[in-house]
């Protein structure tokens, strides 16, 4: 009896290793590190078959992505209400109507970036947790690049997201 296009469209391809061509795998019941939509997994990059990320640079991006929600909280809602956080940023008493504006929209990239981090590690989407974690030790750099007296920032800002970003893969 020949197939219907039905069971046909839920054949899985074969994956071999260091194959660079997507894999569309529709017929799967447990989505490992995939998220399922209508009963379609998503399109992974051969290689991944397992979807798993590893644990430690998952807790590591999970960590990061609680500092930035912390500096979220800090620019965004604080800035405006607090003498010393608006201190702890180096903006002077005269300057802090200037820069309110400038703080909360800085506020919520790092959240954007944080909750980037939180999407990509519960869908099991390796490279948005690596965009993510990559952006945040990219502002660290600019940081420290604009204001050495910025590097305790940075540090904390960038370390963690960079030692993720070396661990994802392996």
């Amino acid at each position: 009896m020949p197939a219907s296009s039905t069971d046909r469209a839920r054949q899985v391809r074969p994956v071999t290793a260091g194959s660079a061509a997507p894999v569309l795998d529709m017929g799967s019941t447990i989505c490992a590190g995939g998220l399922r939509l209508g009963g379609y997994r998503d399109i992974r990059r051969a290689g991944d078959e397992d979807g798993g990320m590893n644990v430690v640079a998952v807790i590591l991006a999970l960590v990061a992505a609680a500092v930035h929600v912390l500096i979220f909280v800090l620019e965004a809602v604080l800035f405006p209400r607090d003498a010393k956080v608006r201190a702890r940023f180096r903006v002077a008493p005269a300057d802090a109507e200037g820069v309110r504006p400038w703080a909360f929209n800085q506020g919520f990239y790092n959240l954007f970036l944080a909750v980037g981090v939180v999407i990509g590690v519960v869908t099991g989407e390796r490279v948005l947790v690596a965009f993510c974690c990559g952006s945040m030790v990219a502002a660290a750099l600019v940081l420290v690049v604009t204001d050495r007296r910025m590097l305790q920032g940075a540090v904390v800002q960038g370390l963690v997201p960079l030692a993720a970003l070396a661990l994802l893969w392996v």
